[in-house]
Formats: structure tokens, C-alpha cells, sequence
């Protein structure tokens, strides 16, 4: 208790002690005020009074009525009696009305207008780091991208009294602060200054971009006449231009060699080809000239055999520059090239480096390349890669075989292989330059139902007499049914658990199956918990049938594969015999993986105020996995301090912790969302925070009678703060109505009615809501559409019918209730009087 009594007195003492530092300010009539404004003001004149500006509206002999505007918004209305002072809400401004005097023929008021004494701190920027010639011509200061520069910010309260817990915020951007020296500061009397300064690096960039830089200061203060505490945010600005370094862009070409015996580039180029790069560099700056070095980046294996790769020296703004050189290569390669580009200063150190976009060069072995085509001829068929036939039906293939190499093939042989007779010359023999072509038709005849593979071998040799091969395959069917199996299950589950096996047998032949049978067979140690097996007379073309059966897993040790194997035996209409078979395999998992997720913090708070929140995600699984966690908050709320994402991998047993402080920015209700994704599967939890804060509802009701419409809006504020410069604008048959507030406290309403008339029915658009908080953080609401009736006789609805009606059926209950016990109490007393008659 004397720890706590002494750590008051000491609080106490150090608040005296601030008020005791600076010198109170004299007042001219209201203590803790200053006069703002002094004069005369016709009808339709307005003045300046502090952060008010007084209109005068109208002028009676003995009065006035006056608008008020605070910071260009209309604050309030009044009416203002000859020698009585006026006081305006929260006693922001006090108005003397001293007479109405007529001047120049024009009756005008006499007024003097007041405002409490307050602390105002406004800002200085001195930028000392001056580019001269680029300032004059853009008119602010200006400095060069990547260099530093200092500046000085001069504090000043301009106000009547101390300035209180001032806090500083830089906000400047993408500049870095390499230096600061500034502090918060406890109070600042009035004309007293506080200079803050700052080493700054200004950023990267090619072109000229204007900054503004920002320092933001919160502070408060105390009226020592009465009482008063306000908080308050000012922001100071400077504007700055940062003109770019050079911006070096290179275009890089490149020059494959010239074949000459066919008259065209010779791309790619060959092993030991020479192959020429042209970089063309231009600084497409307009102010700075580029000083730096410039080198492009090749693989081992590249030979320079003319210029240098690299190039150093000055270019200067809007100029161009060239380099080149040339490569080869010993072995095939194919690269990307590019080039780093230093950029320095006048001392010859980088100041940044940057990389050009990259060009890609081939040098291919020299060897002939045989490419083989083959084309369907003389059948409207598309060509696929299984073709399908009728008994003893032909049809003609053209087979193509082309050097799509860079040397010569010698040695050329092609030879047709299939199941089927082929007519027609089967083979072909020759050489094919670079480039070259030929080709043949071979012509093959169905003569028996089956699948037969179409394939073309060919071989070939290069000049030094290697020798190289190439395959060509294609199928044909011969009218015949084909079944096609497929198996469907989870490929990873826990024994424990029951797997479901389904099996698809599509016939995706020309004829359909007869006599099917189609038995799935499962892995030893699997117990079987349906039928396995299907008989079917007959699946037509392009018919699917599905198996379905359920198997319990055995029990593992450790994480282990099994195939499971389904096999169709079926015939054609001819009574031909076919056999398909298909497999698939399962991993059957002998751990589990399973995961906690918590989410705790605190649920209510004041704006400005900060809170923990902190996340836990446990494996309580057999396993371990990979996990990510992503957090998202309500618009109202910012992260400080902390992380609120990760990922990673978690072992069993093992908990990660994420810890973060977050803000509450502004009033509302809202929830913050964790999401844990492991192993496909996602756990949510969810925080509600409530941060007090001004809350509006509006509700609407109406009256008609004949075509007059009475609209009646309640606004009430249900918030635990009281809300300002409250506005409501309803859009109406011809013109929007706008309600305006200037402020309204916790738990209280205001009422305001429209008159209007319509012939028909209205259908009213959505209103609109704004206000703010003490703090100047703006909210806002949106209505819904609203529909009146317009009837002869007199009518009553709101927007919110279903409560209405509810507690209508709610009301009738509780009288039929009331009246049905009273009924029934007054039958006991007759009966309880008949009896006592009777006996």
C-alpha cells in the first residue's frame, strides 16, 4: 500500500512539475480560452476562428443565428442573444453577440468568438543535401538515387500551453534511415522547439520520382483553467525528388554463321561453328551519366576467340555504345547469356548492380538425325496412334523419313515389321543430306482380329561411319472388343481404417465383349469384405461397368506398398478369346497423422491499445508433417510486433508457439482467423475481439395517409464511445436528405422525421452512414432498400418486420396466457363457493 501511495504522490508531482516548467498563458475574458475573432459579419459572411469558421445566417434586433464549421464541415447551429455568451457542444467555442449595429446600410453582428487554449505543434524540414541545379528547376529539393543526405526537422508548439507524451513516428518510406537522432519527449511548452535530425539514403530508381516524407507525431495536452486533456495526431511533410542513376539497357544479338551451301542462316550452329554476340548499351537516362563496367556472364567450355566480354568506362545521358566478340564452342551446349552491369561512383565504388535479360545459344553435336513420319492415305480416318479395322479391310500408309541433322546420313535403311501382311515395297535404302526427305507407301491388310504394332526400324550412319538407329511404332485393331481397367482408392490410408475398392471396366473397342469375367484379386493378409468377382453376358462399345468391394488392411509395423490386380477374360462375336489385365498399388500406413490448434488472447479492448495473441499447434499424431499456419485479421486490427504465418515440419510430439502483439486501430467488432494446413487437412480456430469503439444503428419507420409520407429515422449508438460528426444521407423520390450530428454518447439516440409526398408507391435506395471516433477514425454503414405502400388508409412498417412481428406473437402469447389463468382462477373460486353452498 505505501509503494502504491508513493508512486502516486511521485505521478502527481511530475504532472505538477510539467505545468510549474512552462508559463501559463493570460486570458482575455473566460479563463482557458483565447479570443480567435473580433468584428461584424452581415448576413451571408463568414470568418475564421482558430480550426472554426463562423457564418452568420441571420440578424434579429437582439440575436443571431450562427453556423458553425469545424475543419470545413458543418459542426452546429445556434442562436446567439445580445450580451449572453454561447456555448457550442463539449465547450469547443463560446460566441458573445455584443450588438447588431447597422453599417453602410447593411445590419450586421458584432461578435467575438472564443476557443480553448491548446497545444499545436507544427513542423520545419530543412533538406541540407541540395542537387542546385535540378532544385531551381523543379522547385523542391532534390537528390541523387543511393546517395545520402541529412535532414533537420524543427518541432514548434504554437499553441497557448504544454505539449504532452509527444511521440514521434517516421514514416518515410523507401528511404533508409542510416542515422536518426530523435526521441520522444514528455512535454514541449508553447514557442519552445525540439529539432530531430536525420541521415538518410534515398532509394534506388532509374527515372526522376517525388517522395513526400512524413514524420507523424502524437501528443496530448491539459487546459489549466479547466481541466480539459485532448489527444491529438499532426502529420509534417516535405517533399523530395530523387533523380535516377543511369538507366542502362543492353540489347543483345546474336549471329549464327552462314551456311552456304544452302543459302540461309545456320541455326543452331554446329561444334566448332563461330557464333558472333553484339551487346548494344544505351543509357536511356536524361540527367545522369552511367560510370561502371559492364561483363557478360558465359559457361565453362565457351571460347572467346575475338573481342572481350567485358567493357568499362563512361556513357553519357541519351548515348548509345557497342561491344562485341565472338565464341565457339568444343562440345554441344546450349546456354543463356546475359550481362551485369556495375554501376559506381566518382570514387569507383559499386553503388548497385543490375542484370540484363538473358538470349539463349545452341551449339549441337554434328551427326545426321533421322526423323520418321507416317501418314494415313486413302481413308477418312483421323490418324491416331491405334487404328482400327475390318476384317480383310487395306489401308495405305505413307511412311516419311527426313535428316532433320547437320552432316550428312549415309548408309540409309528403313524396314517395316508387323503381325499383318504388307504389300507394296516395305523398306527403303539411300542417303539424305541435311534437310533432305523421301518417302514410301507401304499397304497393310486385316486379315485377323487382334492389336498389331505398325513399327519402322530405321538405321544410318555418319561420315565417320557410327552408326545411329530410329524407332517408329503405331497400333491397329482389327475390329475387335478392347476392355480397358481402371482401379479407384485412397493410395495412402491407416490400417485401421477400411479401404473401398472400385474397379471400371470400359470397352473402348469397335465391337462389343461377350462372355466377361472380371475378378479382382487382393494382396494376402486383406480380408474381403464383399464380392470380388462380376459375370456380364455382354458390354457393349463404350460401356462402362464398375465392381465395388471393401477390404480390411492387416496390421503393419512400418509404412508398407501392396498392388492390388484385376484381370477381364472376354470374347468377340467370332468366339476369339481376349485377356486384359490392369494393377494398381496402396501404401498402408502404420502411423497416423493428427494435429491440435489453439488460438488465445484478449477479446475486448480500447482503440489504441495492444494485446498478445499467441497460436499453439501440437502433432498429437503417430508422425511427422509438414504444416503451414496462416492467420488473418479483422480490418480494425494490425500486427506489431511479431510473426501470425510459418510453416514447417513438426516431429511427433512437438509444438510450435507463434507469438505476435497486435493494434486496435479502430472501434468494431471483428474475429481474427487461424488456419492449420497439414497433410490436406485444415483445423480453424477463431478469436472474437471486440474493441470499443462508436457503433451507429439506423433504423427507419414510416406513416402514409393519401399520398403524404412521414419518414421517422432513429439513429442510435450502441457503442461503448461516443461518435462524431455523425451524417446519414437518405436518397429520396427527387432530392437526398442529409441528417448531420455532431456528436452522440454511448447508449443514446437521436430522431429526426422527413416529410414527402408520391402519388405511387415508393421503393426508397439504401441510406448511407458515416462517423468518427474521438480518435478521427472514420466508420461507415449501409442501409437496405426500403418499399412504402402508399394506401388510403393510414399505415405503420419498419425495416425490421421479422422482429416486430415476433414480438407481436410473443406479446399475444403472453396476454392469452395471463387471461387463461385468470379464467381458470376464477372457476376455483365458484367451485370452492358452490361446495361450502351444498353442504
Amino acid at each position: 500500500m505505501l509503494r502504491k501511495t508513493l508512486i502516486l504522490i511521485s505521478i502527481l508531482l511530475l504532472i505538477h512539475s510539467v505545468h510549474a516548467q512552462c508559463e501559463e498563458p493570460s486570458f482575455d475574458k473566460f479563463p482557458g480560452y483565447s479570443l480567435r475573432y473580433n468584428g461584424t459579419l452581415a448576413v451571408g459572411e463568414s470568418a475564421k476562428a482558430g480550426e472554426f469558421k463562423v457564418e452568420v445566417e441571420k440578424i434579429y434586433s437582439n440575436a443571431a443565428n450562427i453556423k458553425l464549421w469545424r475543419y470545413d464541415e458543418e459542426y452546429t447551429k445556434a442562436s446567439v442573444y445580445v450580451d449572453r455568451e454561447y456555448r457550442a457542444p463539449y465547450d469547443d467555442v463560446i460566441i458573445v453577440l455584443h450588438n447588431t449595429p447597422v453599417i453602410s446600410g447593411k445590419t450586421k453582428a458584432n461578435i467575438s468568438v472564443y476557443t480553448p487554449w491548446h497545444a499545436n505543434l507544427t513542423t520545419n524540414f530543412t533538406i541540407d543535401a541540395y542537387e542546385e541545379g535540378l532544385t531551381s528547376m523543379l522547385g523542391y529539393p532534390a537528390v541523387r538515387a543511393g546517395r545520402l543526405f541529412e535532414i533537420t526537422i524543427e518541432i514548434k508548439n504554437a499553441g497557448e500551453i504544454a505539449a504532452e507524451n509527444i511521440v514521434f513516428s517516421p514514416k518515410f518510406k523507401d528511404f533508409e534511415i542510416v542515422f536518426q537522432d530523435i526521441k520522444n519527449i514528455s512535454f514541449l511548452c508553447p514557442n519552445s522547439t525540439y529539432k530531430a535530425r536525420f541521415t538518410l539514403k534515398a532509394p534506388m530508381v532509374w527515372e526522376i520520382h517525388n517522395y513526400s516524407l512524413i514524420l507523424e507525431i502524437s501528443y496530448q495536452d491539459e487546459n489549466p483553467q479547466t481541466g480539459k486533456k485532448k489527444s491529438y495526431v499532426t502529420y509534417g511533410k516535405a517533399e523530395i525528388c530523387v533523380i535516377g542513376e543511369a538507366n542502362i539497357k543492353i540489347e543483345k544479338k546474336v549471329h549464327y554463321p552462314w551456311d552456304f551451301e544452302n543459302n540461309k542462316i545456320k541455326y543452331p550452329a554446329s561444334v566448332g561453328d563461330k557464333v558472333k554476340i553484339v551487346n548494344k548499351i544505351e543509357n536511356k537516362a536524361s540527367y545522369t551519366s552511367f560510370y561502371g563496367e559492364i561483363y557478360d556472364v558465359l559457361p565453362e567450355g565457351i571460347k572467346v576467340v575475338e573481342g572481350n566480354t567485358n567493357w568499362s568506362g563512361r556513357i553519357p545521358e541519351n548515348t548509345t555504345k557497342w561491344f562485341s566478340y565472338t565464341i565457339t564452342s568444343d562440345v554441344p551446349i546450349i546456354f543463356k547469356t546475359y550481362s551485369i552491369i556495375l554501376y559506381k561512383d566518382a570514387y569507383g565504388n559499386v553503388i548497385t548492380r543490375e542484370r540484363s535479360e538473358k538470349v539463349e545459344i545452341k551449339f549441337i553435336e554434328k551427326k545426321p538425325e533421322i526423323e520418321i513420319k507416317k501418314e494415313v492415305i486413302k481413308k477418312k480416318i483421323p490418324f491416331e496412334d491405334k487404328i482400327k479395322l475390318d476384317i480383310n479391310e487395306s489401308i495405305d500408309i505413307k511412311v516419311t523419313l527426313k535428316n532433320k541433322g547437320n552432316t550428312k546420313a549415309y548408309n540409309v535403311k528403313a524396314v517395316e515389321e508387323s503381325g499383318l501382311p504388307l504389300l507394296n515395297n516395305a523398306s527403303w535404302h539411300g542417303n539424305l543430306a541435311p534437310g533432305e526427305e523421301v518417302s514410301y507407301i507401304i499397304t497393310v491388310i486385316g486379315s485377323k482380329e487382334g492389336e498389331y504394332e505398325l513399327k519402322t526400324k530405321v538405321t544410318y550412319e555418319d561420315e565417320f561411319k557410327k552408326e545411329y538407329s530410329k524407332e517408329k511404332s503405331i497400333k491397329l485393331y482389327v475390329n475387335a472388343p478392347m476392355l480397358v481397367i481402371t482401379h479407384s482408392f485412397e493410395k495412402e490410408i491407416y490400417y485401421k481404417n477400411m479401404l473401398e475398392v472400385e474397379v471400371k471396366v470400359k470397352n473402348a473397342g469397335s465391337k462389343a465383349a461377350y462372355n466377361v469375367l472380371v475378378t479382382s484379386f487382393y494382396p494376402e493378409g486383406f480380408i474381403l469384405r464383399a464380392n470380388a468377382t462380376q459375370r456380364l453376358a455382354k458390354i457393349d462399345v463404350d460401356e462402362t461397368i464398375t465392381l465395388r468391394y471393401n477390404v480390411s488392411l492387416p496390421e503393419v509395423k512400418e509404412d508398407r506398398e501392396y498392388s492390388f490386380y484385376t484381370t477381364a477374360s472376354y470374347q468377340d462375336d467370332l468366339g476369339n478369346l481376349y485377356l486384359e489385365n490392369s494393377s494398381s498399388r496402396v501404401k498402408i500406413l502404420s502411423k497416423i497423422m493428427k494435429a491440435s490448434l489453439s488460438l488465445s488472447g484478449k477479446t475486448l479492448m480500447n482503440i489504441n491499445d495492444y494485446a498478445e495473441v499467441v497460436i499453439n499447434l501440437k502433432n498429437t499424431g503417430d508422425r511427422e508433417f509438414d504444416f503451414e499456419i496462416i492467420t488473418k485479421l479483422p480490418e480494425n486490427l494490425n500486427v506489431v510486433f511479431g510473426k501470425k504465418d510459418s510453416r514447417g515440419i513438426l516431429k511427433k510430439g512437438e509444438e510450435i508457439s507463434l507469438t505476435f502483439i497486435i493494434k486496435a486501430i479502430k472501434g468494431g467488432e471483428g474475429k481474427i482467423e487461424c488456419i492449420a494446413i497439414y497433410d490436406n487437412k485444415n483445423i480453424t480456430k477463431q478469436l472474437k475481439i471486440n474493441v470499443k469503439g462508436p457503433k451507429i444503428k439506423v433504423s427507419r419507420s414510416y406513416t402514409t395517409k393519401e399520398n403524404k409520407i412521414s419518414l421517422l429515422f432513429k439513429i442510435e449508438n450502441y457503442g461503448e464511445e461516443t461518435a462524431y460528426n455523425i451524417t446519414v444521407v437518405q436518397p429520396l423520390i427527387k432530392e437526398g436528405k442529409k441528417i448531420f450530428i455532431a456528436n452522440l454518447s454511448p447508449k443514446s439516440s437521436y430522431s429526426e422525421k422527413i416529410d414527402f409526398e408520391s402519388e405511387d408507391d415508393v421503393l426508397l435506395k439504401p441510406y448511407t452512414a458515416k462517423w468518427l471516433d474521438i480518435y478521427g477514425n472514420e466508420y461507415n454503414s449501409k442501409g437496405k432498400s426500403l418499399e412504402i405502400k402508399v394506401v388510403t388508409a393510414e399505415t405503420k412498417e419498419k425495416e425490421e418486420i421479422t422482429e416486430t412481428k415476433e414480438k407481436s406473437i410473443k406479446d399475444k402469447k403472453g396476454k392469452i396466457f395471463v387471461i387463461m389463468a385468470g379464467v381458470l382462477c376464477y372457476a376455483g373460486i365458484i367451485l370452492i363457493v358452490l361446495k361450502k353452498v351444498f353442504k
